[in-house]
């Protein structure tokens, strides 16, 4: 056999293993996302709306490899919305954002779908904070976003806020098949379930840095943001 037909042959296997090993990555990937999905279902029962929320978000972060994963309860047309709970920051509860700087989340409300933006520094929405960031000289290590919006009950609305940083890969619509899926098995959980938190304290973004994507660069005086 002449050695150009043989390295051909050789290239062809190699090809061969390797989709045959990338089939099984994600048929493994996707038996456990699913058996995620009914381990959730079991677990959660009858727990408080709130610790729904987190139970949620810590393991949608796990799955999805995800920096940050918040709820924010929000309605369409609003200004503000409340950060009901954090992955990435645990103890976090009941604070108060301006929507005006997390255009996903005012997108998935205004829509009621869920919105993806796998690139930050490529997409129409996020233009007028990017120029705000360059001008600052704010460095932002998040990259990929989606947003997930489900109703808390007949009157209000949240939404899941999930992230990457450059260092993962872009999210994907497979990504957001799964979340979705997991938001949606939660969902009717939450009516009926929804604790009251009137007297807890609630903390404002406008005292923090403008979004919880950035952080200053070195040597500016800003505090970073509370959820960065």
């Amino acid at each position: 056999m002449e050695p150009e037909v043989l390295n051909e042959l050789q290239s062809l296997r190699a090809a061969l293993r390797n989709a045959k090993a990338e089939l099984h990555r994600v048929r493994e990937e996707g038996e456990s996302r699913r058996d995620l999905v009914d381990i959730l279902h079991e677990v959660m029962g009858d727990l408080p709306t709130d610790e729904i929320f987190h139970f949620l978000a810590r393991r949608l972060a796990r799955a999805l490899r995800l920096s940050h994963a918040s709820v924010i309860k929000a309605n369409r047309g609003a200004k503000t919305g409340i950060v009901a709970t954090a992955f990435e920051q645990p103890h976090l509860h009941d604070l108060e954002i301006e929507l005006d700087h997390y255009p996903e989340v005012v997108a998935a409300l205004n829509g009621q779908i869920p919105v993806l933006i796998p690139d930050l520094q490529a997409s129409p929405l996020y233009s007028s904070l990017r120029e705000g960031w360059q001008r600052d000289g704010t460095q932002v290590s998040v990259r990929s976003v989606m947003a997930l919006p489900f109703p808390i009950d007949s009157e209000s609305m949240g939404v899941f806020l999930l992230r990457r940083t450059s260092e993962e890969p872009r999210f994907d619509a497979a990504d957001v098949e799964f979340a979705s899926t997991v938001v949606r098995s939660a969902s009717p959980r939450f009516s009926g379930h929804t604790r009251s938190r009137q007297h807890a304290p609630t903390t404002t973004a406008s005292r923090h840095s403008p979004s919880e994507f950035a952080t200053k660069s070195p040597g500016t005086d800003s505090p970073s943001a509370s959820l960065s």
